[in-house]
């Protein structure tokens, strides 16, 4: 599938962006950018969890493998689970913390994403929790 074009809007200029048709990797550093869901040509077909970190944050990439290698154990396809590194988005580049990840757990607009996800919701909650038990390296305990 051919990758398409669309446009952004950031302080009152447009910013152009190439999407691919598996996943959005390469966005302009100087545009803003907001995702939900697939674009609308796209809705409803694409499926996976993306684990995002800063790309320059070594602790931000350990927990994003971390976290995309357990969600592995959890997902249908575990070849859709990814950890993506990314220096446009707001919320991993402007922060003080030591270690920011911004998980997409799946697709909303995907049937198949959404009933994984309210059919799991108990599985998914547990498989975080050990995720972030992991990273900081302390023993799980079960609520």
């Amino acid at each position: 599938m051919p990758a398409t074009s669309a446009t952004a809007k950031r302080s009152g200029r447009k910013c152009k962006y190439i999407h691919s048709h598996v996943k959005r990797r390469q966005l302009r550093p100087s545009c803003s950018y907001t995702f939900n869901a697939a674009l609308e040509h796209l809705s409803g077909m694409l499926r996976g969890s993306d684990v995002y970190y800063y790309r320059d944050s070594v602790r931000g990439k350990a927990a994003a493998e971390i976290f995309a290698n357990n969600l592995k154990l959890v997902y249908p396809n575990p070849s859709d689970v990814t950890a993506v590194p990314n220096t446009t988005l707001a919320e991993l580049r402007r922060t003080r913390a030591t270690t920011v990840l911004l998980l997409e757990l799946a697709y909303h607009d995907n049937p198949q994403d959404t009933q994984w996800l309210v059919n799991n919701i108990e599985e998914i909650a547990k498989n975080l929790s050990l995720s972030i038990a992991d990273y900081l390296g302390v023993e799980f305990v079960e609520p």
